[in-house]
Order: C-alpha cells, then structure tokens, then sequence
C-alpha cells in the first residue's frame, strides 16, 4: 500500500524508488504482484506518462485512511509502553530499602505517576 501511494504521489516508480529506497525494478515488480493480487489494474502506463485507474484512485485513497490509522496506532502503543505504569514490587534486604530505595521513591513517583 506504502508503494503504490508513493507512487501515485510521484507519478514514478522511478521517483517513487527513491524515496522509498528501493530499486525501481522492486517497485515496479512489487506493484505488479499487486496489480495480480488484485486482479486490476491500478495505474496506466505508457512510456511517457503514469496515471491512477480508477480503481488505482480508490486504493490509494482508501490505503492512506488505513495507514494513517495504522500509524496512529503504532504511536498509541508505542506511548502506552514508554511510560512505566502499574504497580511495582520490590523485594530486598531492609537495610537496603531503608538506605538506597526510600531516598529514591519521591523522584520516580514524581517522574512516573502512573
């Protein structure tokens, strides 16, 4: 979907191959497997121009709404773990508690809240 998009945004494969850093023979054989994935034709080629079928114009709309969702996603989680939260246990001799881990406690419950 990231290729075909890419494509339509450059009107390349060759463009497109660039800023995807991939070879252009990759790109073009990748939307050809996806062209017979799909059984149509997503863009019309001649030697000179590359345009979006119209079948090619709903992909790639519709794939930028999923891989704008999937994105927002991928953030949602990543910014969930990034974060320590829940409840934390320690076990350890007192002392150590008493002399390293107290003084310790008012910073990371500052810091991490949650």
């Amino acid at each position: 979907m990231r290729i075909a998009i890419e494509v339509a945004r450059h009107g390349s494969f060759t463009a497109a191959s660039r800023e995807l850093r991939l070879s252009a023979p990759s790109v073009s054989r990748i939307m050809a497997e996806l062209e017979a994935d799909l059984g149509v034709r997503l863009f019309n080629r001649t030697t000179r121009q590359l345009n979006l079928t119209d079948a090619g114009m709903e992909f790639v709309q519709k794939s930028s709404g999923i891989l704008e969702e999937l994105d927002t996603m991928r953030s949602v989680v990543r910014e969930r773990h990034d974060t320590p939260r829940g409840q934390l246990r320690v076990s350890c001799v007192m002392a150590f508690g008493n002399e390293c881990l107290a003084p310790a406690l008012p910073e990371f419950l500052r810091r991490f809240p949650s």
